[in-house]
């Protein structure tokens, strides 16, 4: 247990019948949609070898962003995720939370990097998350250019979406760096992904 909130099992993240289930309810959007599959997970990011073995053409979109800015949004999404789905009392101390964060944080990353290291070229693309509020067009683009099926995409379907949601505005949250101050790998994330000389790929 970290932050008095234990770590998923292996089992949970990357266990066959977790993915067994996972892969069936696809099949079943795929019949019912026939488009193609986008799955958005955080927790995808610490299963991204079990996923290669199952999915072997599949290309990992990886986006990054400044740890102080998604660190408050982070405890959010947990504080959120332990009131709708909690079983006991809730946490008496915020700051075990943060403390979780910032070993969930260790525990993903420790695998996504080793995971990173065996995968052949073209099937990762990391984008910043800075670079897709600046012109996610372009973004789009370079997505749509890495699926063979796709090569130069439509982007008119993505225009009107864009246009439809001009007034959208994210939560706003003070950034808070101190919470991923005491994770191992923050530092190696930071110059990993988000240096400025870092290219993205």
């Amino acid at each position: 247990a970290d932050g008095g909130l234990d770590l998923p099992d292996e089992a949970d993240i990357a266990g066959e019948r977790v993915l067994t289930a996972q892969e069936t309810f696809l099949k079943a959007l795929t019949l019912r949609h026939g488009r193609r599959i986008v799955l958005k997970s955080p927790f995808h990011t610490a299963r991204v070898a079990a996923l290669r073995r199952r999915y072997p053409d599949a290309l990992f979109v990886h986006m990054v962003r400044d740890l102080g800015a998604v660190g408050p949004s982070t405890v959010n999404f947990w504080r959120t995720l332990e009131d709708g789905h909690r079983i006991g009392p809730p946490l008496a101390d915020e700051s075990r939370r943060s403390a979780f964060v910032g070993a969930m944080f260790d525990w993903m990353y420790g695998r996504f990097i080793a995971d990173e290291a065996k995968l052949p070229p073209g099937a990762l693309l990391t984008v910043r998350y800075d670079d897709l509020v600046a012109d996610p067009l372009a973004v789009v683009r370079r997505i749509c250019t890495r699926l063979p099926d796709i090569g130069a995409p439509d982007l008119t379907a993505a225009r009107a979406h864009l246009a439809a949601v001009d007034g959208f505005r994210t939560n706003r949250f003070v950034p808070e760096p101190a919470i991923y101050a005491d994770a191992d790998l923050a530092g190696t994330y930071t110059a990993r992904y988000l240096a400025p000389s870092t290219p993205a790929r």
